[in-house]
């Protein structure tokens, strides 16, 4: 049995190339999945084309070697299973998980190969009625919003169930209808918190079915006293995520939160400087998602995940936008954001 994989040879946006790689072997507490679908996101693009920046040396991408796998969305069989984890997990089981190559620049943990060495606690079954190339929009996004909502260091919601006790605090999302922005709904609705989505109006009424109590037209001259007005409707201001990250969305969102007498703005990129004194805007970068609290990552991936996707209180969204069949599809899926100047329509997906 062989592995074969998409490398990106350094950080200079030339073309990934397909060849063999040693097949991973499963850690105690790791399972390997037989890879049936990934998916491609924006990180995976701007590390290619090294369009990365950081804050500091530990808030960076750990990939500081090449050729080198990228690859967070995963979906596939299970393949093999760590001695640690066999009670939770048998050969054979369908699953979605987080690759890991960004956080331990190990290639063996990214997901642009056909077979992928993954965290057990990052991975979780996917129900039998469930396309996986569906699922697979899922893992990076999740994680990705877990990390900013969950971690204290962040916003530190209560952890979501599929019958979350209301609260009369307010989340503002910047960008709900995004990829990681229809995570952070999801999650954030099931954690009691009142959404408030600033997305186009023509995403109101996605955001809406994906839990969000009020919307916000995104192209609004008044979107910040509308969204203060909408804050002020349902309960007390506890914070804003912002998956877009522009420094014009960013300095949106602060302007909001002084409106309150400051508060956290959680970004995906590195937030701009001069924001108002009482705004504590706090950039969550992929390396975060390996260092949740091995309890909330319990909770969130061994308990909320699967259960909520068996019973559809957690929707794979967005839709899956197929690209291509085998690993050099991988490339084209790269190439759906580097050739638009906003983000695709949908998840970019490669089935291998």
């Amino acid at each position: 049995m062989t592995n074969q994989a998409a490398w990106v040879m350094n950080t200079s946006a030339e073309p990934l190339v397909v060849d063999e790689a040693p097949m991973p072997q499963p850690g105690p507490t790791d399972i390997v999945i037989k890879t049936a679908a990934v998916g491609v996101t924006s990180l995976d693009s701007a590390v290619h084309s090294g369009a990365i920046v950081c804050v500091s040396k530990s808030d960076c991408v750990k990939i500081e070697q090449y050729p080198n796998i990228l690859g967070g969305d995963i979906a596939g069989t299970v393949h093999a299973v760590g001695s640690e984890v066999e009670g939770r997990f048998k050969e054979g089981d369908r699953v979605i998980a987080t690759g890991q190559s960004l956080c331990t620049g190990n290639p063996a943990n990214g997901g642009f190969q056909l077979y992928t060495q993954v965290p057990a606690a990052l991975s979780a079954h996917v129900p039998t009625s469930m396309p996986l190339e569906r699922a697979v929009v899922l893992p990076f996004a999740l994680t990705t919003a877990a990390a900013g909502l969950y971690m204290n260091e962040f916003l530190g919601l209560p952890l979501p169930t599929e019958d979350p006790s209301p609260t009369n605090h307010v989340l503002l999302v910047n960008g709900a209808s995004s990829m990681v922005g229809s995570a952070v709904t999801q999650l954030a609705s099931a954690s009691g918190m009142t959404v408030v989505a600033v997305v186009p109006k023509k995403d109101f009424a996605y955001v809406e079915r994906l839990g969000a109590r009020e919307c916000v037209d995104s192209e609004s001259e008044a979107k910040i006293s509308e969204s203060v007005e909408a804050i002020q409707k349902y309960g007390g201001f506890f914070g804003c995520y912002d998956p877009i990250s522009s420094p014009e969305t960013v300095r949106f969102c602060a302007e909001v939160a002084d409106e309150f007498d400051g508060g956290v703005v959680v970004t995906t990129l590195v937030p701009p400087a001069g924001l108002p004194k009482k705004v504590k805007a706090t950039w969550c970068s992929a390396v975060h998602m390996a260092q949740l609290d091995p309890e909330v990552t319990k909770v969130i991936w061994g308990e909320y995940i699967p259960h909520a996707l068996k019973s559809g209180a957690l929707r794979p969204v967005p839709e899956p936008m197929v690209v291509g069949h085998g690993l050099p599809a991988i490339q084209k899926g790269i190439q759906q954001y580097e050739n638009l100047p906003v983000q695709p329509p949908g998840r970019p997906v490669v089935i291998l």
